[in-house]
């Protein structure tokens, strides 16, 4: 059975999926005229599951780093969050969920956006995957907005 439909196209996409090609596979499937077995909705992420995700990468990333600057620059109270966006992860906290400040959620779009704009099919995602370098780039935003006061990073 074929992963991409019927026919030599089918064939061939498979050759190539099954090779590791996976830029010539999908030129080859753009280029087919196979129509698709079903239909993908395509809808963009709700700001409130945005801001709910940075509560994890606060938690991972600023939880481990025990910097006064950190948690001042990139948290904030659940009573000073902007009540839409924070909605969700209000609602989801039982009394031990962190609030992401307006520059953390914002950063945390950005990097959505960019994934978004740049990646618009399956194989360039996972091309994209491979190659992803997030948390050098975390770490650098980490670094220019919290110890900018003279702290360094070890």
């Amino acid at each position: 059975m074929a992963l991409v439909g019927t026919g030599d196209v089918a064939c061939h996409g498979d050759t190539l999926l099954d090779s590791g090609k996976l830029d010539e596979a999908s030129k080859t499937l753009k280029a087919s005229s196979l129509v698709p077995d079903h239909v993908y909705p395509e809808q963009t992420s709700d700001a409130r599951l945005l801001y709910y995700l940075a509560e994890y990468v606060a938690r991972r990333k600023i939880m481990t780093t025990k910097c006064q600057d950190c948690f001042d620059d990139l948290l904030t109270s659940a009573e000073d969050a902007d009540k839409d966006i924070s909605s969700f992860t209000a609602f989801c906290d039982s009394g031990g969920l962190l609030y992401p400040s307006q520059e953390l959620f914002s950063f945390i779009g950005a990097l959505k956006d960019l994934v978004d704009d740049r990646y618009h099919d399956c194989f360039d995602y996972v091309n994209f995957c491979g190659t992803l370098t997030v948390k050098e780039d975390f770490d650098d935003f980490l670094y220019l907005r919290t110890h900018r006061k003279g702290h360094y990073r070890t």
